[in-house]
């Protein structure tokens, strides 16, 4: 996984194929990505000029196709944005991560420079 403009984009290496997933519309780009250890969750965090948004992903395997051919690659599900009017001097989260005994707590660290 990594970014492209304001696309996530996930590649597999051994297929050599790669999906495009938008984000959210209107931001400025990508400030920082975080995968669980799992491997079963992608922060993705975004810059706008209102207040920085964060929207959660899961990651599941593709099983779409025939059924004697099921790709093992992985798709993006959007599972939840967040964004705060608390971070009114917040303009972007620069560093995140998940914890590693908990895949539902998230770390993160804001950035209130122009």
């Amino acid at each position: 996984m990594y970014p492209a403009g304001h696309n996530i984009v996930l590649y597999h290496l051994e297929e050599k194929s790669q999906k495009t997933y938008p984000c959210v519309e209107g931001s400025e780009g990508i400030t920082a990505m975080a995968l669980s250890e799992n491997r079963k969750h992608l922060a993705v965090a975004e810059k706008t000029d209102k207040v920085p948004i964060l929207t959660i992903y899961r990651v599941d395997d593709d099983r779409s196709g025939s059924e004697e051919r099921k790709t093992d690659a992985k798709v993006l599900k959007r599972r939840r944005v967040m964004c705060s009017t608390e971070l009114k001097n917040h303009k972007a989260w620069i560093s995140m991560a998940f914890c590693r005994h908990n895949e539902k707590l998230l770390a993160t660290l804001s950035d209130d420079t122009e």
